[in-house]
């Protein structure tokens, strides 16, 4: 999900609705080649492209084809040095757009966060999914590093929560059959790696076995703590 790739064609994503055409109708050359590229960015994707440079060489090259006026693409370049101007732009467009900048310490995101990093199966599927919840409720994508860090951030805390539960949840003499049995015991070969292996064929024998780890997962309030059942496998 790299920040400055587009999944279109060039000249589709160049293409202007009349009402676009006369939102730029004040700008000329260069100037309206770069809030161009912002605006249509920003209308495909949620957010603005980060270094101009790295942009795919065909976009560029379609947008300065079809500027009407005559601008190179150092020209573009130059321009987006300007930080002044290309943040007025920015501004412009996400009022337009009526989107917010993104804010980490938003209760909606930490909390759509913390509802579902555990749920995903990987960092990958939670971060496409965050980012449509930004689009849709109108909230800026920040780049990737932030992203990340919010995830991260995310799971530290949603991890916390979790294992402060199971602890209130369990009472001083469970915690002493974990320590004492579960974790210290050497039967069936050690018992935390026979409670973690999978089931296999429905044979008596295997039959017997999954009957042997409910009879020791039994001593434990597992009713109290079905709400790990959100957490995905993977995780």
């Amino acid at each position: 999900m790299a920040q400055n790739n587009l999944d279109m064609e060039p000249n589709y994503f160049w293409q202007l609705s009349p009402g676009e055409k006369r939102l730029l109708q004040k700008k000329r050359g260069v100037s309206r080649l770069a809030y161009l590229l912002l605006f249509k960015w920003f209308q495909k994707k949620a957010s603005f492209p980060g270094n101009i440079r790295t942009l795919p060489f065909d976009l560029i090259a379609c947008g300065i084809a079809s500027a009407g006026d005559p601008v190179s693409q150092d020209d573009l370049f130059k321009f987006f040095e300007q930080e002044r101007a290309i943040n007025r732009y920015k501004k412009e467009i996400r009022e337009h757009f009526e989107f917010k900048i993104f804010n980490k310490d938003c209760s909606s995101l930490r909390k759509f966060l913390m509802t579902n990093c555990f749920k995903e199966k990987n960092e990958d599927a939670l971060k496409y999914n965050f980012c449509k919840f930004l689009k849709k409720t109108k909230v800026e994508i920040p780049n990737e590093s932030i992203l990340d860090e919010s995830i991260r951030n995310a799971k530290s805390n949603k991890e916390r929560q979790v294992f402060s539960e199971i602890h209130d949840l369990l009472s001083a003499e469970n915690k002493n059959y974990i320590d004492d049995y579960i974790l210290s015991s050497d039967d069936f070969g050690g018992v935390c790696q026979f409670l973690r292996q999978d089931s296999s064929d429905s044979t008596r024998e295997n039959v017997k076995q999954e009957i042997k780890r409910f009879s020791i997962l039994r001593q434990l309030p597992i009713e109290s703590l079905r709400f790990i059942g959100d957490i995905n496998a993977k995780q």
